[in-house]
């Protein structure tokens, strides 16, 4: 199910690209985390991850929840 796409250094960049590419204007609405429910998986996503990138992603997950992303753990 893999799909061809602009990789990015931002979300805004990925933005910009689409605009250009899609020919089109990109509304962009920020909205807030709160009540968001965020599923995060526990075993097979997170096996065998490198050190530097278990950290990145709990940096990301830390984050998200105190935006105030609900955080609910999956298998």
């Amino acid at each position: 199910l893999d799909t061809v796409g602009a990789i990015t250094r931002t979300v805004a960049d990925a933005i910009d690209v689409h605009r250009v590419l899609a020919a089109r204007t990109v509304l962009v609405e920020p909205r807030p985390l709160a009540g968001l429910p965020l599923a995060v998986p526990t075993r097979l996503f997170l096996d065998g991850l490198d050190p530097t990138v278990g950290r990145a992603f709990e940096r990301a997950r830390g984050g998200l929840a105190e935006a105030g992303g609900g955080i609910a753990e999956s298998e």
